[in-house]
Formats: structure tokens, sequence, C-alpha cells
């Protein structure tokens, strides 16, 4: 972690949230998803194993396969769980993610030839409370020369509905 997680003061009364509270996250992934995509092919580009794979037409889990559904496309999945780190900063986040992978644009360009990269987080806003986070622009620069689509999954509920 490069930088402290942000807390309340120390002799804060209990409950206190502050301006700068940081926002939850829970997941975090690249993917590169294609229509008739090979994930060995993204492996071998990539030089790194998936946390998942799966091909175009195969069921992704024993419920899909017992409800017969079929994967539209082929797919290539690295991803991170909070348990696997303590990066609270998403632009860190999404610099770890990327931080095993080659820096090659012309990697990147065989890439997306194949399929759509993309990098998906999903975030957690505590207590319905606002919010609010920027990407910063070397990291947006970075993502698009290597044609990386960034996505958010958005999360809000009351601290008593949360269910992670």
């Amino acid at each position: 972690m490069q930088q402290p997680k942000p807390t309340a003061p120390p002799d804060a009364p209990s409950g206190t949230i502050g301006l700068s509270d940081e926002i939850s996250w829970f997941s975090a992934s690249l993917s590169v998803i294609g229509e008739s995509l090979d994930p060995d092919l993204i492996t071998q580009l990539l030089k790194r194993s998936p946390t998942m794979s799966w091909q175009q037409s195969s069921a992704l889990n024993s419920f899909s396969k017992a409800k017969g559904f079929r994967q539209r496309n082929g797919g290539w999945q690295l991803s991170i769980k909070p348990a696997d780190t303590d990066e609270w900063s998403i632009n860190n986040l999404i610099s770890l993610l990327l931080s095993e992978l080659p820096t090659d644009i012309s990697t990147w360009n065989a890439i997306s030839e194949l399929g759509q990269p993309q990098i998906a987080i999903g975030l957690n806003l505590p207590n319905s409370q606002s919010r609010d986070f920027s990407i910063e622009p070397d990291l947006m620069n970075l993502l698009a020369k290597r044609k990386i689509r960034l996505w958010f999954d958005v999360y809000a509920e009351e601290a008593d509905q949360q269910k992670f």
C-alpha cells in the first residue's frame, strides 16, 4: 500500500464519517472477451495464467451446465479480491492488476484484435453516503494505449443491508 488508508481521527466520536472516507471495493478484474476467443492465446500473449477462462459454447459453472446455458463468447479473466491485497486506492489497484503483464503496446494491439480488454471494478458505497474518486491522467493514458475499457459496478447499501 503506497498511501495510508484514510480514517477518522482517533478522538472522533463513534460513527464519524469523514469527507475523505474510502470507497470500499470488493472486486477487480481484467477480462478479454471475444466471440470466438481462445483463452490460451491470451495466456500466451500476456505470459500469465488467468484466474478463470472459458471457451465459446462451454458451460461456465455447474449451474450453467445443469440449466443448459452455454457461453456466447470465449473469455480470459485475471481477478483480485480484497483478501489478496490491502490496497484501497482504485488507481493503485488497477496498476497492481496490470503490474505483472507486458507493457509492449504491440501485445495489447494483438489482444484487442482477438477480443475486448476490460477492467471491471466492483465498488461498495457504504451507508449510501456521497463518495467520489478519480482516475489519474497517467493511468487513463496507459489504459487508452492498451485499448482497455474501464467499467465500474457501484453498489450503495445501508450498512445493515450489506452482504459482504
